[in-house]
């Protein structure tokens, strides 16, 4: 994977503007609907991406952060909307498990409840990775 600096053409100790400037340099030579390159949608969608980590401040000291130690770069889109599922879905339990004791007469109310919860843990999740 390249250095996301290096995507942009700028240095790590760029300023904001710098980084802005850079992207939109690039977007214009590099945009499909005004490149010919068969390749300028790939590059075009690496150039994004860079950009929108590099402009958030919270993302780029992560990324300057993983770079110097040689972790994982960012954290993508996928890896959290599993994180958001998986929070939702503790707190969904959590708060469920008390009205469960009581409702626990019989062990199909603990199955249904169970298969609600997976039902919306689906749909969460098939929004997350829609949206």
């Amino acid at each position: 994977m390249q250095d996301l600096y290096e995507e942009l053409q700028v240095s790590r100790n760029a300023e904001p503007e710098i980084i802005e400037a850079a992207y939109r340099r690039l977007a214009r030579k590099y945009h499909p609907d005004v490149s010919a390159d068969p390749t300028s949608d790939a590059r075009m969608q690496r150039i994004v991406h860079a950009y929108e980590v590099l402009r958030d401040p919270k993302q780029r000291a992560m990324y300057d952060a993983s770079f110097a130690t040689g972790a994982p770069v960012v954290m993508t889109h996928r890896l959290r909307a599993w994180l958001g599922m998986a929070v939702l879905l503790s707190l969904v339990l959590v708060l469920t498990l008390p009205a469960l004791r009581l409702l626990l007469v019989r062990g199909f109310v603990f199955i249904v409840v169970a298969l609600v919860v997976l039902v919306v843990g689906w749909y969460v999740w098939r929004g997350f990775r829609s949206g």
